[in-house]
């Protein structure tokens, strides 16, 4: 059985706890700083350890006192930075992120455009200043229907967000720019928390995500997502075993395939 090691490294501020990312994120109190670590995973007098670490194997996160993401940066094996992510707020809304490259240069700007609680555009920029993507939001009743263009105006893709009652997400449905459906994903929730979510994009390409309690992935089926932004080549099952600190925060995921 395949297995890879994810460890997290926690640390915690003194602030006054609210929701944002931080639930997004399944922590538990007041988290400044996350820090992922992936690696293979090796087998030594029964137990598993740490194998290498994988090739961008390293990420970190930042998060202010209101539990915002701040920043997120991406190093390579060596230590050497890869990318970084910079986010900032207005009003506690997401108003825009700059990506940088490993130079500290530009490579991108996203804008986030609002109307008090409800998101209206999304608007990507190259290095140049110049408008690349946007995406363009409408709202009826608990549908949100997200239209998404390249800068000289063609359609690219649309979405239908279904929720219940406004706040979770029940189905989501992409079709291309001929209104072919693409691909559809399905949730379902349980006391508040998601514990299964499905994507289909054809008959023959389906995969499901299973989650606990806790709202932590344990099981990812015909897919090839392991964690967060870490990915394998090999499609196939994935189940997870965490380990958790006294602030019942995941410290240690090992994964089975």
């Amino acid at each position: 059985m395949k297995k890879l090691l994810f460890l997290l490294s926690i640390v915690l501020v003194g602030c006054n706890n609210t929701t944002t990312d931080w639930d997004n994120y399944q922590l538990k109190g007041n988290v400044e700083f996350v820090k992922l670590s992936f690696y293979d995973a090796d087998s030594k007098f029964g137990e598993i350890v740490k194998g290498d670490l994988d090739y961008l194997g390293i990420t970190t996160i930042e998060f202010n006192e209101s539990g915002y993401i701040t920043s997120t940066s991406e190093y390579y094996e060596d230590g050497d930075l890869y990318s970084k992510d910079i986010y900032s707020y207005k009003n506690d809304k997401l108003d825009n992120v700059i990506k940088y490259d490993s130079k500290g240069d530009l490579s991108y700007k996203t804008i986030y455009n609002w109307d008090a609680d409800n998101l209206q555009s999304v608007i990507h920029y190259n290095e140049d200043g110049e408008e690349t993507f946007k995406s363009i939001s409408e709202y009826e009743n608990d549908n949100l229907k997200s239209y998404s263009y390249y800068r000289n105006g063609e359609l690219v893709s649309k979405e239908i967000i279904t929720k219940n009652n406004g706040d979770y997400v029940l189905e989501s449905v992409s079709y291309d720019k001929d209104g072919k459906e693409i691909g559809t994903i399905i949730n379902e929730w349980k006391n508040k928390q998601i514990v299964k979510r499905r994507f289909i994009s054809d008959e023959e390409n389906s995969y499901s995500i299973f989650h606990n309690e806790k709202g932590l992935a344990i099981k990812f089926e015909n897919c090839y997502v392991t964690q967060n932004a870490i990915y394998t080549s090999e499609e196939g099952i994935y189940y997870y075993e965490y380990e958790f600190d006294d602030n019942d925060n995941w410290i240690k995921c090992i994964v089975y395939k």
